[in-house]
């Protein structure tokens, strides 16, 4: 009995990430297609666009999309598919499949799909939604009832006890920066984390572009109309430009469109009216007046509030249930239910707990001057004492750190360009610029924003040039970035 209830509960699991994955990848190559229509129509009007032309090739690519959807498989699919996971055990397994549970359940789904559709409507999570569940109920429908001589307690007491320990573990060690202590000391400790690590910077911003609001885009569209007076329209050209939205005049669906009445302006968007500001505050304040326009017209931020949420809880117990029904069923196979249980149990424990130990060991490192921790033979102590010298705002060059600009370890090169951004000696300055071109786009885009705190603005022409010739979307909104930080603007040499 354990082994079917473990391998229909992975087969579940499986069935709606799979489901996931085929919807997401269809939605990130339809976005992809957009997303390239837009930058060519930018970079034909004459402005600097990212992505750019270095990237469009990746636009048109299946493997791109398939990699962006992932984004979503192990977020917001993988949220969706415990929470029905949960229903159809609840339904098939405690209660019995009563027909009550069915309706409810039933209007249940017709909310979430009513709130994936809130604000306008989010295609993408409105097909999770109405695909997942169905699916998981469909693969689970063959659950056995259960009986009392089950004693099922056995098995749930089992299950619960590992995902408890591991959570309240996991949890102790919460705080700030905990994501890029698990990036360090997790990830990057190990090829395996490290190519997991390069897919994830590589492909996010492909799948994000399906819920960003027009604030968290970096470059939006605008259609100016036709005015008799030219000082007006240049002046609305400035401020516009300023806040990266980019004049198009013949765009067909521009991300904003402006009409001008007497002293008043009206901002539409698809043919909607979103809000009229007079001419004189928006001139003097633009961007408060964009940011209200962008949360006015933003669908989206139901969907990024799952997203977050499923990366926070439902991405770690997809992945607990994942191993654990995965053990239950072959364990089952030759052992009684509650040995099958202990065994799934024990394996989440060793690989969740297991995967802290380098956190542990990293965070441990920590302890000691920062001179003495950059001197250190141990790439553990060398991050901590990089780290050190950038939260304390030290300056860099008064530390032995030359050796760490040709280290083979990522992190030595990552935090050592974070490190220089609180620079201001002259003779550190060679070595940031030298970190660009680092073969690591991580350690290149924390180069970029230094630049920026160090108020580089002699680089802009050779950032701009980079932008220009970089593959990589993820490196070129960080150039992009650095750029904005230090004045420039579009349309400006």
């Amino acid at each position: 009995m354990s082994g079917v209830m473990g391998h229909i509960t992975f087969r579940a699991l499986i069935a709606g990430l799979v489901m996931t994955q085929i919807v997401a990848s269809t939605f990130v190559f339809l976005s992809n297609q957009e997303i390239l229509t837009r930058a060519q129509s930018i970079e034909s009007a004459g402005y600097l666009v990212v992505p750019g032309p270095a990237i469009w090739p990746a636009l048109t690519s299946f493997r791109t999309a398939f990699n962006g959807g992932m984004f979503f498989t192990f977020s917001s699919g993988a949220g969706i598919t415990v929470v029905s996971l949960a229903l159809a055990w609840l339904y098939g397994r405690l209660l019995g499949r009563p027909r009550w549970f069915k309706v409810a359940a039933f209007f249940s789904w017709i909310f979430c799909l009513a709130l994936a559709n809130g604000g306008g409507g989010d295609p993408l999570l409105t097909c999770l939604v109405l695909l997942i569940p169905p699916t998981i109920f469909v693969v689970t429908r063959s659950w056995p009832r259960l009986r009392l001589e089950d004693r099922p307690w056995r098995v749930w007491m089992f299950f619960l006890a590992g995902m408890i320990i591991i959570g309240a573990v996991w949890g102790s060690q919460a705080r700030e920066d905990v994501f890029l202590d698990v990036r360090d000391f997790v990830f990057w400790s190990n090829p395996a984390g490290r190519t997991l690590s390069d897919v994830y910077y590589r492909y996010t911003l492909y799948p994000t572009e399906l819920f960003l609001s027009l604030k968290q885009k970096t470059l939006r569209t605008v259609r100016l109309p036709e005015h008799p007076d030219p000082d007006l329209i240049k002046s609305l050209t400035k401020a516009f430009l300023k806040n990266d939205y980019l004049p198009l005049p013949r765009v067909e669906t521009p991300d904003l469109e402006v009409e001008i009445e007497k002293a008043e302006l009206s901002f539409r968007q698809d043919g909607r009216l979103i809000l009229q500001p007079d001419i004189k505050p928006f001139l003097t304040d633009p961007g408060r007046f964009l940011d209200r326009y962008s949360i006015l017209t933003d669908r989206h931020r139901f969907f990024r509030r799952v997203t977050y949420l499923s990366l926070l809880a439902g991405l770690p117990l997809a992945l607990y249930i994942f191993f654990f029904s995965l053990g239950q069923w072959l364990f089952g196979l030759f052992l009684s239910a509650r040995g099958a249980a202990v065994a799934a149990c024990l394996i989440c424990l060793f690989l969740g707990l297991g995967l802290l130990a380098p956190l542990l060991y990293g965070r441990a490192a920590a302890q000691g001057p920062p001179a003495d921790l950059i001197k250190s033979d141990s790439w553990w102590r060398r991050a901590s004492g990089l780290k050190a010298v950038e939260n304390d705002r030290l300056e860099i060059h008064d530390f032995p750190y030359q050796r760490l600009l040709n280290s083979p370890r990522l992190t030595d090169r990552y935090w050592l360009a974070v490190a220089l951004g609180a620079s201001r000696r002259p003779e550190t300055f060679p070595d940031l610029i030298r970190l660009l071109d680092d073969p690591d786009p991580n350690v290149a885009c924390m180069a970029y924003r230094s630049l920026a705190l160090r108020k580089a603005v002699r680089t802009v022409p050779d950032i701009r040039r980079r932008i220009e010739v970089s593959d990589h979307w993820y490196l070129q909104w960080y150039a992009y970035r650095a750029l904005k930080d230090l004045g420039w603007t579009q349309g400006s040499n």
